[in-house]
């Protein structure tokens, strides 16, 4: 994950002095940033020590910096803002000449000036020069669309390259913990972070536990750093911490730190093609060369079947075949391609952003209509974000939340203030009794609220009265932290441990009884406890276990590690699980839609069960002793073939560890199938960055987890994952589209333009005709066709498919295609080499029928691409906005270019009966379109 830089601000070079001349800060930033780079304990000695540095620097360990405008305006104007020095943007004109450099927009362009020339040279000024004026203008159009619609995805890009590495920090100021941007930390900062954060800034660790960080700022390799307050206090923007806690003082920001630097060397506009458009690159070259050759065939041909001599009628006769050569190439070139994909994925990241989904990389718009399994977490994905304690059972009874403490005597109280002591927040020393709900996780979070109800037993007091020694930050692997606690007034060393209620219980040798008193634990007090537990579990309650043990402090010897055996047990909470509003539907839409919905959650496997069967992954009939079902050690403990065959029913995988993930995505995609991963930890990157599709979620997501994604998920909802399936299947559906419209067309006029001009030795449409065609090809079926709204039908189409390593043309669209192509150039070139004949019309009126019902048939065949499995043209059509305003255009354009602008376009005047004929030889397109599905529907 990169730091969040905003554009635009002051970075400062040197160190700014106060208008007054006095500096505020008696200490050079460059001095700071050179101790931090250089890790050099010497140079912070020399400073006094962190305590002293941080006195110099006007901020307290305890409070933080006061946090006010004022203060924070001078440390940024003397050390220098969060941000880094970014490159110049890409402006439109750097577009448009990408454009023009396009072999085909340069041929295009030399012979539209060289057609123009010839044009005034021999009619002046005011005669008919318009062809040549109207072939620029066509390229010029084209490129200027083109541009423009590149420069907005540009900007999209760079839009999401900022907000992509958007993510707070929690800092201290003014003795309150409160979360700002990553660009709004300052020098002087108290920074807290815990396992999965990113250290935003170059500072030292004021207070650290189990403290790991993964740095690759100055040798760009991943190298695990163990962080000590003693020996290496020194923490460097951009390190990922993957173990412990704790927290830090800034002292470098942005442009002092070696990451603003490197970062700054970056371009910050992702080079991330997607597979979609790679293909368009290559179909676009192949069909560009064929154009151009034959182009360049139709130019001989018409040449040599010339037999000009005289010079000047050579080279007007030579502009002349020209002209048809380039009308062949105009026609046949597909320069829609790129501009529809672009326009298609620009359409799908603003709907993404609507429906609460962040693309971090391009492709995955295409990937995620490819998915055939989701493996997704439970808490907070499937179920809702806000837990809630059910159940409480110091040691085996059961008290309702508000039961009267007196039954369970001290079990409630050492239950209570275990769930305080062993947090995150409490290790940190950020937890109150007014702020209980800033937390890490919804679980730890509820598990606070519970314990300080009723302020029993006050957090204000525990906090005074205790010291953090050691703490062990959760760790997926052993399912349980655990935290050591000096007790001042009483002498005494606490260790308390939570975590899975089956470990927790192997580690106690003692329980709870309902008085409060401590007994031994016997096999059949150990098999009621085990009971409890499973209890919890089929009722769909996440069970947590606490255990305890206490010693005198003068009759132990304090070590790093936590004592793990001859624990008492203090009891269990039950928390709820939930399922969220509309995930059962959307589990069942996967289904229908052929995508198989895999959980693996840490749970206990009838907790798992339970939720699953709720959120409908299960079957009702489905259990324990189903092969759907299994646990992460007996999945581990498959072979890779077992694991081959047995992934393809396993559908929740229970007490699972971090590499449970990482060997279902192996398995899925050795049996080629696509599958997403959904994680939040840091322990779930390898996953993500395995699978086909890596999904974050970004409420809880670690930033090591987003940084490993592809896309986030900003609601952590599963719902929204699945509207983003539906939307990834519509960008291949309506690319389908657009090439079954635009090589339609192509093929069409190519054959028509071709034969005309080897057998007339001209074109049949003019310079205007072909530039409205060309618009209508490349500009505004892109529009229509684009942002079409995905339907259920897209998700009742069974199992999906790799399309990057399909045709781009699939079997029922070159039979479209062909029909459709087929059926126009026969009427077309009926109408040219019969119409003056048969009809008695003159030559102008006759070219005039020939483009407008070559045009109408495009309008039909608009119609007909837009569904194109459907019978039912016009089903939906109302909701369809675009495509109607751009079908209503293309009908008005077109009746003015032939009864309005007959001069500029070269067309004669159409009587009511020659209008009727057009739309009825264009409306055979849709018949044969009816006639087609037909045949599919009765061949499948």
């Amino acid at each position: 994950m990169l730091p969040l830089y905003q554009v635009g601000t002051r970075v400062p070079g040197d160190a700014a002095q106060h208008e007054n001349g006095i500096a505020p800060f008696n200490i050079n930033p460059k001095t700071l940033a050179d101790m931090v780079k250089d890790k050099s304990l010497e140079s912070l000695n020399r400073e006094g020590g962190v305590d002293q540095l941080t006195a110099t620097l006007q901020s307290d360990i305890s409070k933080g910096i006061s946090g006010n405008e004022s203060d924070l305006k001078e440390r940024k104007r003397y050390f220098g803002s969060n941000n880094y020095k970014r490159r110049p943007t890409k402006n439109f004109f750097f577009f448009v000449l990408e454009a023009l450099k396009s072999m085909t927009s340069i041929i295009v362009l030399v012979c539209a000036f060289i057609s123009l020339g010839f044009d005034i040279y021999e009619h002046g000024l005011k005669q008919d020069w318009y062809e040549g004026v109207f072939q620029v203008v066509a390229v010029l159009l084209v490129v200027v669309f083109s541009a423009t619609s590149r420069l907005l995805f540009s900007k999209r890009l760079e839009k999401l390259s900022y907000e992509r590495n958007v993510f707070k920090v929690p800092v201290l100021r003014d003795g309150r913990l409160c979360k700002v941007f990553v660009f709004e930390v300052v020098v002087g900062d108290v920074v807290f972070f815990e396992v999965g954060d990113q250290i935003p800034a170059d500072g030292l660790l004021l207070k650290g536990f189990s403290l790991k960080v993964e740095d690759f700022v100055e040798t760009g390799e991943r190298n695990t750093i163990v962080v000590t307050v003693g020996g290496n206090p020194f923490l460097l923007s951009g390190s990922n911490v993957i173990d412990g806690c704790g927290s830090m003082l800034v002292t470098s920001v942005g442009m002092n730190t070696g990451w603003g630097k490197m970062m700054s060397n970056m371009s910050r506009e992702p080079d991330d093609r997607t597979p979609l458009q790679v293909q368009f690159h290559g179909i676009a070259s192949m069909i560009r060369n064929v154009g151009l050759a034959v182009a360049m065939i139709v130019f001989l041909v018409l040449f040599f079947n010339s037999g000009e001599t005289k010079l000047f009628n050579m080279f007007k006769t030579i502009a002349m075949f020209i002209d048809a050569a380039v009308a062949v190439a105009e026609v046949t070139i597909p320069e829609g391609l790129q501009l529809a994909a672009t326009l298609t994925l620009f359409h799908f990241f603003q709907q993404m952003k609507k429906d609460n989904v962040m693309i971090r990389k391009v492709s995955a718009c295409e990937r995620v209509g490819e998915i055939a399994v989701i493996c997704t977490n439970k808490t907070a994905t499937l179920t809702v974000h806000e837990m809630k304690v059910a159940e409480i059972w110091p040691g085996r009874e059961s008290i309702s939340d508000h039961g009267d403490i007196s039954v369970a005597g001290n079990a409630l109280k050492l239950l209570k203030e275990g769930a305080i002591l062993n947090t995150s927040l409490f290790v940190r020393g950020l937890i109150s009794e007014s702020d209980p709900e800033i937390c890490s996780s919804p679980i730890e979070k509820q598990i606070i609220a519970w314990a300080v109800s009723e302020n029993r037993p006050r957090v204000s007091e525990i906090k005074t009265n205790c010291e953090v020694i050691h703490a062990e930050a959760f760790d997926p692997e052993k399912k349980r932290s655990g935290v050591l606690i000096r007790k001042r007034e009483e002498k005494e060393i606490h260790t308390h441990w939570k975590g899975a209620p089956e470990l927790i219980l192997a580690m106690c040798l003692n329980f709870y009884d309902r008085n409060g008193e401590v007994k031994f634990m016997t096999d059949e007090d150990r098999k009621q406890l085990e009971g409890i537990i499973t209890g919890m579990a089929n009722r769909g309650l996440q069970c947590i276990a606490f255990a305890h043990k206490r010693d005198a402090e003068d009759s132990v010897q304090i070590w790093d590690n936590l004592e793990e055996t001859e624990l008492t047990l203090l009891g269990f909470l039950g928390l709820e699980n939930q399922c969220r509003e509309g995930v059962r539907e959307a589990v069942k839409l996967c289904k229908d839609a052929g995508v198989k919905v895999i959980m693996v959650t840490g749970d206990h496997l009838h907790t798992a069960i339970a939720v699953a069967k709720q959120c409908g992954i299960l079957n009702p009939q489905e259990g324990e002793n189903d092969t759907a079902v299994v646990e992460g050690e007996k999945f581990r403990s498959y072979s890779e073939r077992e694991r081959l065959e047995k992934s393809n029913e396993i559908k929740v995988i229970a007490r699972s560890s971090s590499s449970d993930k990482s060997l279902l995505v192996q398995s899925m995609r050795q049996n080629l199938s696509r599958i997403a991963v959904i994680g939040h930890g840091i322990h779930d990157a390898s996953a993500l960055h395995e699978a086909d599709l890596g999904i974050a979620m970004g409420i809880h997501g670690t930033e090591v987890a987003k940084d490993s994604s592809d896309m986030v998920i900003l609601d952590g909802n599963f719902v929204s994952l699945v509207n983003a399936i539906r939307w990834g299947r519509s960008v291949y559906i309506n690319i389908g589209k657009f090439i079954q419209f635009q090589l339609t067309i192509n093929v069409a006029a190519f054959v028509l333009i071709f034969i005309t001009a080897v057998s007339f030795g001209e074109v049949p449409l003019t310079a205007f005709q072909i530039l409205w065609v060309n618009v209508i090809v490349d500009i505004v079926a892109a529009l229509a066709l684009f942002n079409a709204q995905p339907s259920d039908d897209l998700m009742l189409r069974g199992p999906p498919v790799n399309q990057s390593q399909l045709l781009m043309i699939s079997t029922l669209m070159w039979i479209n295609l062909s029909v459709q192509a087929f059926y126009q150039v026969i009427v077309l070139l009926t109408l040219l080499f019969k119409g003056t004949q048969v009809f008695g019309l003159t030559e102008k009126v006759t070219h005039t029928l020939v483009f407008n019902t070559f045009v109408l048939c495009q309008v039909f065949n608009l119609l007909n691409v837009r569904l194109m499995e459907k019978k039912k043209i016009f089903e939906g059509l109302r909701k369809s906005k675009m495509f109607i305003m751009v079908f209503m255009l293309i009908i008005l354009v077109q009746v003015l270019t032939v009864e309005v602008m007959n001069k500029a376009a070269g067309t004669g005047k159409l009587d009511r009966k020659q209008w009727i004929a057009c739309i009825s030889l264009a409306t055979g397109s849709w018949i044969m379109s009816l006639v087609v599905k037909w045949a599919h529907e009765n061949s499948t």
